[in-house]
């Protein structure tokens, strides 16, 4: 994820689909915007012990994060400490089901997908509420953005995203 990001900042005529619209990214690329909206929640293993009550008790504890992914900028940003970073969400899942960490921030679909899927895990709290967007190069022609904004707002309006998002 890191190199997907660093490859759409410094490559002229790339884009990350898709992306989080956050605001240490916001000065870094032009955006096409919102592709969907969404939470961040913070998870552990099904009856684990730990369950904080709120953030300020959350920050004590053992946290996973995927390097690079907007989830630990977002850690960093609410003052958590004890971050554990990993080279992907699978290995920061796997840490969370063998007891290496306490939380871990999912988004709340994928959540939805997994616990469907058996995974045993439950959510404690949200930790943030965001808009996914494509972010490209500063150097993508204004044009170019104007025409891919167009086409989602089009989509938008006619509830081709909408039907999309649910189906997938």
């Amino acid at each position: 994820w890191a190199r997907a990001l660093a490859l759409a900042e410094n490559r002229p005529d790339h884009c990350v689909f898709t992306t989080t619209h956050n605001a240490e990214r916001h000065p870094h690329f032009k955006w096409v915007e919102p592709l969907l909206s969404g939470r961040t929640l913070l998870i552990r293993k099904t009856g684990a012990s730990v369950n904080p009550q709120n953030l300020v008790e959350a920050r004590q504890l053992r946290v996973g994060a995927t390097r690079g992914d907007f989830t630990a900028d977002l850690l960093n940003a609410k003052e958590f400490k004890r971050i554990d970073l990993a080279a992907d969400f699978n290995l920061t899942l796997k840490k969370l089901m063998l007891g290496r960490i306490d939380l871990m921030p999912i988004a709340e679909d994928y959540y939805v997908k997994l616990r469907r899927e058996g995974t045993e895990i439950e959510k404690v709290l949200v930790l943030s509420e965001q808009i996914y967007s494509l972010a490209c190069n500063k150097a993508v022609p204004d044009e170019e953005i104007a025409k891919m904004q167009k086409a989602l707002d089009e989509l938008i309006a006619d509830g081709t995203q909408a039907t999309l998002l649910n189906k997938y």
